[in-house]
């Protein structure tokens, strides 16, 4: 072959392979099939991809709420329960449009946010109850996937040689607040408010309490505001079964993955409208811990976080360090 045309072909290939787009689907660093945490198992891309639809297992991970959103590669997996799954990305190359799906298969040995549903399945990105096609939608929160990327979140929780970082308990401090009652050190209710960001009717309440000791049951109420403090009640119920608050170790601290609350009456929140969660002790010798958020706080002009020594979810309520920012505690409210 002339030596210019043997030239202009490897030429071409060089420009046809610079202009190939592909995907790869990463196991963790040590290229095991066994992932520690969903969150090991991601998705990279080479040049300009389209991407189709994603499915772990059988589950959709485009399909939201009736819509289609674009899957990417930051749309990192952290509720993907301990076992065996089929991570299957659809894609094509952006430029010459041939096939570049991938898909693998991988165990994953914990997962620390996971939790069942009432009704339905778990979104694997967006950690929402979906069911019949339809998903709760998360209209205020504090923690969680929104707050991943934050530089707080990003930090290691403990150095060590098996590093363990904020997002990994959803961006939850180890500090808590108490709801107890009269007989558990002094009876204390904790109210946070929240302005929904979208209208809806109340499904779902995340909050990270666990158990410390005395009667396993918590009130839980959802109020209107009146003058800045909880006011009139428009649905409650009582929580039991609570899981105990883990102890601290050198390896780990003491916060869990979120309880989750879920309201079965037909609380209608609207957008841009002050809303307030308390929670208040099931018993008198009932001492509930309530774990903080890592980056939300209440300062004091503010009025978002109350407490009281009443058993009246009307107060007296006032703030606990009047003069001081308080880190909030940690929650989330979904709608459908």
């Amino acid at each position: 072959m002339d030596s210019r045309i043997r030239g202009a072909v490897w030429a071409a290939l060089a420009l046809f392979a610079a202009g190939c787009a592909s995907i790869s689907i990463d196991q963790p660093k040590d290229q095991s099939t066994t992932a520690r945490l969903p969150q090991q198992i991601l998705v990279t891309q080479k040049g300009f991809v389209d991407y189709g639809d994603p499915f772990l297992d059988s589950f959709n991970l485009s399909s939201y709420n009736g819509q289609h959103w674009q899957y990417v590669p930051q749309s990192t997996l952290y509720y993907v329960p301990p076992g065996t799954h089929m991570l299957t990305v659809n894609a094509k190359d952006g430029k010459w449009h041939t096939n570049i799906t991938k898909a693998s298969s991988f165990t994953v040995s914990a997962c620390p946010l996971c939790y069942s549903c009432p009704v339905g399945t778990v979104h694997p990105v967006t950690g929402q109850c979906c069911d019949n096609g339809v998903c709760d939608r998360s209209v205020f929160g504090n923690f969680g996937p929104p707050f991943y990327g934050t530089a707080k979140c990003q930090q290691m929780v403990f150095p060590s040689t098996n590093p363990i970082f904020w997002k990994e308990f959803d961006c939850i401090s180890t500090q808590f607040d108490l709801v107890r009652g009269s007989a558990a050190g002094g009876q204390q209710m904790i109210a946070v408010s929240f302005t929904p960001s979208q209208g809806g009717v109340l499904r779902h309440v995340k909050a990270p309490i666990g158990l410390r000791n005395g009667t396993n049951s918590l009130l839980v109420w959802i109020t209107g505001d009146t003058n800045n403090r909880p006011g009139p009640v428009l649905e409650s119920l009582m929580l039991i079964n609570i899981r105990t608050q883990p102890v601290a170790t050198s390896a780990r601290p003491p916060v869990e993955a979120p309880d989750h609350i879920y309201f079965i009456g037909n609380t209608q929140l609207t957008a841009g409208t002050r809303y307030w969660l308390v929670l208040g002790p099931g018993a008198a010798n009932t001492d509930i811990a309530w774990n903080l958020a890592l980056d939300d706080f209440s300062i004091p002009a503010a009025t978002t976080y109350l407490v009281t020594t009443s058993s009246s979810v009307a107060g007296p309520w006032t703030r606990k360090t009047p003069n001081l920012a308080d880190q909030r505690p940690a929650f989330e409210v979904d709608v459908r």
